[in-house]
């Protein structure tokens, strides 16, 4: 649950143009303060190697991690939102998928479970009270071919023995769920059995962007709407620099889906820009070896 719900948001908000790079370092006009700001990819290839040196490096070189990632460090948030979600699911009129789709689609969408997964009418069900997405994204990513890179920088942070702050709170990750269940998921579902799975190809597009570091492409790759920029992006960001600005240490690294990083005014970049720190690209590796 912690990544899926961010594997939609990285991928659909992309809107201004920026170096092509995803690490970034942050200096205070007095450079008594630095921020070293990456961009992840929730979902990784399992033959994508990154430069987790660098990031061990950073990491340990900071006093403050904070992490988009919910984290074990007494904020149980994300734990109470799940239980909120499924006791009733926010689909189209605050009813089921089974309330929102034709009853032909949702045999459809149980065929093709089955047929793909293997999972029962049953289990099914079930999981309609989960959200769909991230239904899909634990079965087609419980195998080795996909890694999660937040998991790993998580690691290495915990490892670190640093503090690790989360960056949302409950409402907002309330928001963003009931959102995702509401306007996106319904859609995603009845195109995928209609033959038209965009976001799986949006998603594969994406990774090989990211593995470029390609982000003027990515910028292009998909233009959300005002309410997706503002549930999925803004709202969050504007929390986030709340959290940022009361828990910062000297040294600090912040880990966070990629649109985070440049999506719109409110990007963290422009954060910093506002608040006049110096702002450069830091290059790191990506490989996608064969």
């Amino acid at each position: 649950m912690r990544q899926s719900i961010l594997t939609i948001i990285i991928l659909s908000i992309f809107s201004i143009r920026t170096d092509a790079q995803i690490l970034y370092e942050c200096t205070s006009q007095n450079g008594d303060t630095v921020f070293y700001v990456f961009g992840t990819c929730h979902r990784l290839p399992s033959k994508a190697k990154v430069d987790t040196l660098t990031m061990s490096r950073l990491i340990r070189s900071s006093d403050v991690i904070f992490s988009e990632l919910f984290v074990d460090d007494g904020d149980t948030s994300y734990k109470r939102v799940a239980s909120k979600l499924n006791e009733k699911m926010r689909y189209k009129n605050n009813g089921s998928l089974q309330d929102s789709v034709t009853k032909e689609q949702y045999e459809q969408l149980m065929n093709y479970y089955r047929r793909n997964y293997g999972v029962s009418k049953k289990e099914f069900r079930w999981a309609t009270y989960d959200l769909p997405l991230r239904m899909d994204n634990r079965l087609r990513y419980s195998s080795k071919k996909y890694y999660s890179l937040d998991f790993i920088l998580y690691t290495i942070a915990k490892r670190s023995g640093k503090i690790i702050k989360n960056l949302d709170n409950e409402e907002l990750l309330y928001s963003a769920y009931s959102y995702l269940s509401s306007e996106f998921d319904t859609r995603w579902l009845i195109n995928k059995i209609e033959g038209r799975n965009i976001r799986g190809v949006v998603t594969e597009t994406f990774i090989q962007l990211y593995l470029q570091k390609d982000t003027v492409a990515i910028n292009s790759l998909h233009k959300p709407s005002l309410m997706h920029q503002k549930i999925l992006v803004n709202d969050r960001n504007k929390h986030w620099f709340t959290i940022i600005e009361r828990n910062a240490g000297r040294t600090n690294f912040i880990y966070c889906g990629l649109a985070h990083l440049i999506s719109g005014e409110l990007s963290l970049l422009n954060y910093f820009k506002r608040r006049q720190f110096a702002v450069k690209a830091v290059e790191i590796d990506i490989a996608d070896t064969p």
